[in-house]
């Protein structure tokens, strides 16, 4: 059985089939290849549920013959017994059935349902069908939409009878939703993708700080000073945290601690000031503070990381108000009392040397670099399609491992350090895509990831075809052979063909795209160095550049193509390291 965390988010924060909420979070799609986190105020959030096994078909009966959400039930439900059909532990917890139903609320369902209170307790679809006719009639004549899971919450307040048990029980469905949960074990399986949501109540006299203040009416008025309290009392309630507060407030219980601690988020809430006595130990009561943690004993999920970490740091806090030694000779289990106290809590799963660890030194031994899981589906478009699952899409972690996606899209890596990650996802055919999650030590963040498909490459973008080349000349011809040279107007003789050190310089006109400009002569001779050479006024005709009119003689179109083609065979035939010397060489 696995909680998705509450992690890194914002109200509404990420996700997948829903939205994603909580302080927060994790978590419809911002765009088409990102990842989804839609906002807090977003009115219809959905979750997914899926499973099988009795608890989850008694879930979906009731939900369809009475309208209220199988999401809001579940997550109910695992709030509350973490997915058991038990009642509470007598004398412990006030609680019956999967949804710890108080025996007022109890009553009422039965009468409602027109079904004995036996039926209730024997039959799964009795119970929730008795238990969801409340919630639905909380609801009025106007109940929410099925989708707008949010407006359905308070009324799970149908499903107590006294305060703060009720704000408990829609806050814990509240949470549960929010992260969802995954439960495995033989014969019931269950998925809840989360749809996020959250509330904090604020405390109001409690010794510690931080936590919540609920008043128990059990309890003896000592105002006791230092030295009178030596032992630090540790209980699991063998139901659920708001049963037990709501146990705890019931006059005729008779019972009472100090402290209850939640096991989903560590959150802890107050019910006796630590100067009074309160009832919880019998002949212990008077020197003794006691903290009750949610949970059965015989079920070690329920004692979590946040659970652990609250309750040293607690344990921490009342020590030090109350000169109390950090050891186990001070801090005792309920069932190691002496004389009076026949109880087994917190039983053999209570982690105690990890307890102690983080109790004395405040951090939490043995357990390596602290880890959390990371989950989430890829999906295509809209990450609240189930029908949109992208089989075969890589889901990376940077610095990290890979993992691919199977027919139902969804992704684990089961050990990742705790922290902000960096997920990398990708799929054949799909623009790829990147989202941060934040990992929580012992929980599972949840990241789902919508794709879209990539769009087919454009064609590319028609050109010009290049431009004709001039029509051919007797005089370019002859120019342009093999063997052409310098043939000066008026010299009948053919010179040989200019050497490097005999041609006339050339120099490049970058504003024609390197086309070669012979130089006139006489006009690019070497000059000191650093000096700028003379440029010449160019046209661009018949394919060869002509400089205008230069002193020294005509410069006619033939016998400057004449020189172009000569340097260039020239250039050719001599090796790199003498044409880097070769002065005024610009071809």
């Amino acid at each position: 059985m696995r909680p998705f965390p509450a992690v890194v988010f914002s109200l509404m924060c990420a996700l997948q089939s829903a939205a994603a909420l909580h302080g927060c979070a994790q978590t419809a799609p911002e765009n088409a290849s990102a990842a989804v986190d839609p906002p807090a105020e977003r009115a219809q959030a959905l979750a997914s549920l899926t499973g099988s096994g009795p608890l989850i078909d008694a879930i979906r009966s009731a939900a369809r013959a009475t309208g209220v959400p199988a999401e809001v039930l579940a997550a109910a439900v695992f709030s509350e017994s973490r997915w058991r059909h038990v009642d509470a532990e007598p004398g412990e917890a006030w609680g019956v059935g999967a949804l710890q139903l108080d025996p007022p609320a109890l009553t009422l369902a039965a009468q409602h349902a027109g079904q004995s209170e036996a039926a209730l307790r024997g039959v799964l679809n009795v119970y929730f069908h008795a238990a969801a006719s409340l919630v639905r009639r909380s609801a009025g004549d106007a109940p929410p939409a099925s989708t707008d899971l949010h407006a359905w919450l308070p009324h799970l307040s149908a499903l107590r009878t006294t305060q703060p048990a009720t704000t408990m029980l829609v806050e814990g469905a509240t949470h549960w939703l929010a992260t969802g949960f995954e439960v495995e074990r033989p014969g019931e399986s269950a998925l809840l993708v989360p749809a996020l949501y959250s509330r904090r109540l604020g405390a109001a006299r409690p010794d510690q700080p931080g936590v919540r203040w609920v008043a128990s009416p059990n309890y003896s008025d000592r105002s006791r000073g230092l030295g009178e309290v030596d032992t630090i009392v540790i209980h699991v309630t063998q139901g659920s945290y708001g049963g037990a507060v709501s146990w705890f407030q019931n006059p005729d219980s008779q019972v009472s601690a100090h402290y209850v601690i939640r096991s989903s988020d560590g959150q802890v809430t107050q019910m006796v000031e630590e100067q009074d006595v309160g009832w919880h130990a019998r002949c212990w009561n008077g020197r003794s503070v006691g903290i009750e943690h949610e949970g059965f004993v015989d079920e070690p999920q329920w004692f979590t990381d946040d659970m652990y970490r609250a309750s040293a740091n607690l344990v921490r806090g009342i020590a030090a108000r109350w000169n109390i030694p950090l050891d186990r000779a001070h801090i005792k289990g309920h069932n190691e009392l002496s004389d009076c106290n026949d109880h087994s809590d917190p039983g053999p799963n209570w982690d105690w040397d990890r307890f102690m660890s983080m109790v004395r030194d405040g951090v939490d031994p043995g357990q390596g670099p602290a880890t959390g899981r990371l989950l989430g589906f890829v999906r295509e478009g809209d990450i609240r399609d189930a029908n949109a699952n992208i089989a075969g899409a890589r889901v990376s972690v940077a610095m990290g491992p890979s993992v691919v996606t199977g027919a139902d899209g969804l992704y684990r890596f089961e050990v990742l350090p705790v922290g902000l990650q960096r997920v990398h996802v990708e799929a054949p055919g799909f623009v790829s895509a990147d989202i941060e999650r934040e990992v929580v030590s012992g929980s599972d963040a949840w990241g789902s990831v919508a794709l879209t498909q990539a769009a087919s490459a454009p064609p590319p973008p028609a050109t010009e075809p290049p431009p004709e080349p001039p029509p051919p000349t007797p005089e370019r011809d002859a120019a342009l052979q093999p063997d052409a040279g310098l043939v000066e107007p008026g010299d009948a003789s053919t010179p040989e063909p200019p050497t490097p050190e005999t041609a006339a310089p050339v120099q490049a006109d970058a504003g024609q795209m390197g086309v070669v400009i012979p130089a006139a002569p006489g006009q690019n001779e070497p000059g000191p160095i650093g000096a700028t050479p003379q440029r010449h006024t160019a046209s661009h005709t018949g394919g060869c550049s002509t400089p205008a009119a230069a002193p020294g003689g005509p410069w006619s179109l033939a016998a400057g193509c004449a020189l172009w083609a000569a340097r260039r065979r020239q250039r050719r035939a001599t090796p790199r390291d003498r044409r880097a010397s070769v002065s005024g060489a610009a071809l």
